[in-house]
């Protein structure tokens, strides 16, 4: 049976990003590989605003956070499920 470490490695290995997965040898798992690039800010490379990477920034979703309130509206939404991961900017 395969660590969810030594699967991620194959997928990396597969698609030839072998630099990506040969970062992962240094983690025994995949809590410590996302705990590592939280602390570093690894997403972001050093960015200010966010340590989730940049697609979490304020300037990325400002046409996201401006259309959605016109698509609850127009498809009558009354409920929304919001899965947040990150620091939750």
């Amino acid at each position: 049976m395969y660590s969810i470490i030594e699967k991620i490695r194959h997928i990396l290995r597969k698609y030839r990003l072998k630099k990506a997965g040969n970062k992962l040898k240094k983690y025994d798992s995949v809590e410590a590989l996302f705990t590592d690039y939280y602390k570093n800010n690894t997403w972001t490379g050093g960015g200010q605003e966010t340590v989730s990477g940049s697609g979490s920034t304020l300037k990325y979703t400002e046409k996201l956070r401006t259309t959605l309130p016109e698509l609850f509206e127009k498809f009558n939404f009354h409920k929304v499920f919001d899965a947040p991961c990150g620091d939750y900017n």
